[in-house]
């Protein structure tokens, strides 16, 4: 390969990276660690055409994921999951899923993500539930209740009110990329060593990306 075909193929490389690196970053969202997800709770049955609603107050602007615990299941291609986040009276869709109970994650989480909803702070949302089995001896989906809910935030099945709440966490974004990983360092502060802290974690990341560039060089030239 000629030096100038390996530096193409090195300046590729190097962007696609540099791409998906940015994009995790700038989509990175943070979760409500408020929101119980243990699996401690009570576990309740979903059936064919139920309907779940879980009310809640977003603590934040740009909410952007919400995750949410399901029991675990030996037939996960047995039905599809419908998602709907509403406005506050469970009316209005804003945003909306549909995926295949195989994607669930072997845990049991579902990570619901979604478009960042800007000006979500302090404005209640409804979350809507629905399972539809594939054949009448899957017909039921299990989730769970939160040991610890949050009181304010109304949990209803068809109608009903009942005493609890999901097992589910929402997430935000922040304002750029600046912004995520400097919430990233201070979320994970009390966890790290000092040299991963405030500005040594900065000069980690430069002398990462600088470290990656001059390898793939070396590479290419070889």
């Amino acid at each position: 390969m000629s030096n100038r075909w390996k530096n193409i193929f090195l300046l590729f490389i190097f962007i696609l990276t540099a791409l998906i690196f940015f994009n995790l970053i700038y989509k990175w969202s943070f979760p409500d660690t408020k929101w119980d997800l243990s699996g401690n709770g009570e576990k309740i049955k979903i059936k064919s055409g139920q309907l779940i609603k879980q009310e809640f107050k977003a603590e934040r602007n740009n909410l952007s994921r919400i995750r949410i615990l399901f029991g675990r299941s030996y037939n996960k291609d047995a039905g599809k999951i419908n998602l709907k986040l509403t406005d506050g009276i469970c009316e209005n869709v804003i945003r909306k899923k549909s995926f295949e109970r195989s994607a669930i994650q072997s845990e049991g989480y579902y990570d619901f993500r979604f478009s960042k909803i800007i000006d979500s702070n302090d404005k209640n949302f409804c979350l809507i539930i629905e399972f539809k089995p594939q054949k009448e001896k899957y017909k039921e989906l299990n989730i769970f209740l939160s040991s610890d809910p949050i009181s304010e935030n109304k949990l209803m099945i068809d109608g009903e009110t009942k005493n609890g709440a999901l097992a589910m966490r929402p997430a935000y974004q922040t304002e750029g990329f600046w912004n995520n990983i400097s919430e990233l360092n201070q979320r994970i502060s009390q966890f790290k060593p000092w040299f991963l802290k405030n500005i040594y974690l900065y000069t980690v990341f430069f002398v990462f990306i600088l470290s990656v560039s001059i390898f793939l060089v070396l590479i290419i030239r070889l």
